[in-house]
């Protein structure tokens, strides 16, 4: 388990999670933001890191980009969403690993009842 805390738009400001580990964002995380957005993640047991992110969205579909601090690639992610705006679909891919679990991996994939 962990709590999320958001400031008043909704942006993911700090993680603490059950084992004390906590990570803290500033200004913010950019998950929520279309465009360009930067920010510098902290952990509880090491230096601060940036990360830079960029999204697009385009109809209910919703690229992104998070690139660490020497722009290498580091997550891409590609989320469809339904008529509503709930997400119903999301790919993550991680492409500077070797590890097969983590080279494209489904996170949500949600079939919507039919009406």
């Amino acid at each position: 388990m962990h709590s999320v805390i958001v400031n008043g738009e909704g942006n993911v400001m700090e993680v603490v999670y059950a084992s004390g580990r906590k990570v803290t964002y500033r200004p913010h995380n950019c998950s929520r933001v279309i465009g360009e957005c930067e920010y510098m993640l902290s952990r509880n047991d090491g230096a601060p890191e940036r990360r830079r992110s960029r999204a697009v969205m385009s109809g209910g579909v919703r690229e992104g980009m998070l690139f660490d601090d020497r722009g290498f690639i580091m997550v891409e992610s590609r989320i469809t969403f339904d008529a509503d705006w709930v997400a119903v679909r999301m790919v993550r891919r991680q492409p500077n690993t070797t590890d097969p679990r983590w080279s494209v991996r489904e996170l949500v994939e949600v079939i919507p009842p039919k009406p």
